[in-house]
């Protein structure tokens, strides 16, 4: 049984770096290859090597680790076979501080793993993002590498359960701004995404999707976090000349990338139906909005 968990835990920390190579190749070659972009491709290729031996480097740990874990479940398996042949209290108490330690070993490689993949995730994802995302240059609709994402997450979740979300938002500038000036809609939309990007998770993805629409993929994140995610931010800026409206929705079995989207953009609809400046949330059976305390729900028919 531990030697199919450990085979478990090994494939998926490999799956993990897999699709976090893949998602780079992906974003890497699918840009187009103007002269501007061949530069910047080029960029990203000298930048792209450190990262890529740094997941090497955490495939190598996790083989070291494994092989000593296995090795400790290996002697604890023999010197159960032997006890069991001749049964003494002494015996029994020293497997079980062993079984305890062994326990706790297990405890500390997956401590290990989780933290160190979620930090090659989002130096990747630093890799993928588009120029303008980080220096404040003009935003750019990244319609392409969401679905190369959405792909990528899709098949972690096929294969192994892993729960992601997604929040597609959309911005509505005031009127005016705090000045009394009427507010330019591009320069809004530039300020909330920057903002955006310093309100969400390291490893959450940021894409804009036109000109006030914004979408924000939550790895490792179910419905409720997603939810209390997408509300924090709409507190966040309520001090600011716009409002946004927000639909979340989870992956769910028999899911793909069109049934999620669609799921999230009725959810909002019906924020913007409402009057804006909320947050609604897809279950799957209903859509719910989501209360300022963000764990009281109003359902509403779908």
């Amino acid at each position: 049984m531990n030697d199919v968990l450990i085979a478990a835990i090994y494939k998926h920390a490999l799956v993990v770096i897999t699709a976090i190579y893949i998602g780079y190749v992906l974003g890497f070659w699918r840009r187009s290859t103007d002269a501007s972009r061949r530069t910047q491709l080029a960029d990203r290729a000298e930048k792209a090597g450190p990262v890529l031996r740094q997941l090497r480097g955490i495939a190598d740990g996790v083989r070291r680790d494994l092989a000593t874990h296995r090795a400790s479940l290996t002697r604890l398996r023999d010197q159960l076979l032997h006890a069991a042949s001749d049964c003494e209290d002494q015996q029994w108490r020293s497997l079980c501080q062993e079984a305890a330690d062994t326990i706790q070993l297990a405890s500390h490689f997956h401590g290990q793993v989780e933290p160190s993949l979620e930090q090659a995730l989002h130096q990747a994802q630093q890799l993928l993002n588009p120029v303008g995302q980080n220096d404040g240059s003009p935003y750019r609709t990244e319609g392409r590498q969401m679905s190369d994402w959405l792909r990528i997450f899709f098949a972690l979740f096929d294969r192994y359960e892993r729960p992601f979300s997604v929040a597609m938002i959309n911005l509505k500038p005031v009127e005016h701004d705090a000045n009394g000036e009427p507010d330019d809609a591009t320069e809004a939309a530039e300020r909330f995404h920057q903002k955006l990007r310093k309100l969400v998770r390291t490893t959450d993805f940021v894409t804009c999707q036109g000109e006030l629409d914004f979408a924000v993929l939550m790895p490792e994140t179910r419905l409720k976090g997603a939810a209390a995610s997408a509300e924090r931010v709409r507190r966040a800026i309520t001090d600011e000349p716009v409002e946004i409206s927000v639909g979340v929705a989870s992956a769910l079995d028999g899911d793909n990338d069109r049934t999620l989207i669609n799921r999230a953009d009725a959810a909002l609809y019906s924020a913007k139906s409402s009057g804006g400046n909320c947050v609604y949330q897809h279950t799957g059976l209903q859509i719910d909005r989501v209360t300022q305390d963000t764990q009281v729900s109003e359902a509403i028919a779908t």
